[in-house]
């Protein structure tokens, strides 16, 4: 999660003094979506928009 955070474009914006609630999927789905689509084979080739 923390990877996809980052390629989202959110570490730094969640390290941030403030208080967030954050809603996520569990790394085994982030996994099965790489295993269910021959386009994006790692976390680096599944368009932003999708993190």
């Amino acid at each position: 999660m923390v990877t996809a955070f980052r390629r989202a474009d959110l570490a730094s914006v969640l390290s941030s003094p403030c208080s967030y609630a954050v809603f996520a999927t569990a790394n085994d789905a982030f996994q099965a979506l790489l295993n269910s689509n021959s386009s994006p084979n790692t976390l680096a080739d599944v368009p932003q928009l999708l993190l």
